[in-house]
């Protein structure tokens, strides 16, 4: 489907594969738009490993780690639980 010019692929007819092109240099000159960049992945980092490391008692930690997790997940969901509850009491 590409339309080959003296043996080379010609991206210029698909204006979202000849806009990659330029991406590295704009990212390069302006820098990364809102949003697109680490920090929330590093947060999710900090949450779920390194909070989850430091309850354990550092001897087969992986298996504690997950149970913390396990916990922590259940917590949301009975909070969130007990929320919705509360909530629709209120409004009796």
């Amino acid at each position: 489907m590409f339309l080959l010019v003296s043996g080379v692929v010609n991206i210029s007819i698909f204006p979202k594969l000849h806009s990659l092109i330029h991406y590295i240099k704009l990212i390069q000159l302006l820098g990364s738009l809102n949003g697109f960049n680490t920090e929330n992945s590093e947060q999710l980092h900090i949450d779920y490993t390194k909070k989850a490391y430091a309850v354990t008692n550092q001897r087969d930690y992986t298996m504690q780690m997950m149970r913390w997790l396990n916990w922590q997940e259940a917590i949301m969901w009975f909070n969130s639980y007990v929320s919705e509850v509360a909530q629709q009491w209120s409004h009796h």
